[in-house]
């Protein structure tokens, strides 16, 4: 967990979830390139959730083609699991990856991770970022998207979720 020390603010364009239990910003001392890393921490020694912290666009990269992100994550005294996320919105479909089975835990050095997807044509949204869950702290520098080759397989942890509605419904509870 991080000092009580007023953290960096998050970098402009990234937002973060689950405040209560995680705590995000940038760090100016742990960094693998250029002048800060961003990172997730625990506020408490049981948080609960997932602390994420994330980038959303209406432009899809690459329709109709593999798409790689990849970024540089570092782990200190992970309990639990933290990993990178990739996530495509059509008017039907969420596809994501959060590296299930892949998920790094305990304390590691900075390295290069990826996930390659499918961008379906009909992609309307497009979001990348990176996840604690658990205590400890994971620092993330450095992403980038390009485009695949095609003939590189996806990623095995690729999750689908069909039919997704397309307009809200049921506001008022009623139904």
């Amino acid at each position: 967990m991080q000092s009580n020390v007023l953290a960096e603010p998050l970098p402009e364009y990234w937002s973060q979830h689950n405040q209560e239990h995680y705590e995000s910003g940038r760090d100016y001392n742990i960094k693998n390139k250029g002048s800060y890393s961003a990172y997730i921490t625990s506020r408490t020694t049981t948080p609960k959730g997932t602390g994420e912290v994330w980038q959303a666009v209406g432009d899809c990269y690459f329709p109709n083609n593999k798409a790689k992100l990849s970024v540089f994550l570092k782990t200190s005294n992970i309990i639990g699991k933290a990993g990178i996320t990739f996530k495509v919105v059509t008017p039907n479909q969420i596809i994501r990856d959060r590296m299930k089975e892949r998920e790094l835990s305990g304390s590691t050095p900075w390295k290069e991770y990826f996930s390659i997807m499918k961008i379906p044509s009909d992609c309307v949204q497009m979001s990348v970022g990176f996840i604690l869950e658990g205590t400890g702290t994971v620092y993330a520098d450095d992403f980038k998207i390009s485009k695949a080759n095609n003939k590189t397989e996806e990623s095995s942890s690729v999750e689908v979720f069909e039919n997704v509605r397309s307009k809200l419904e049921n506001l008022g509870f009623e139904n």
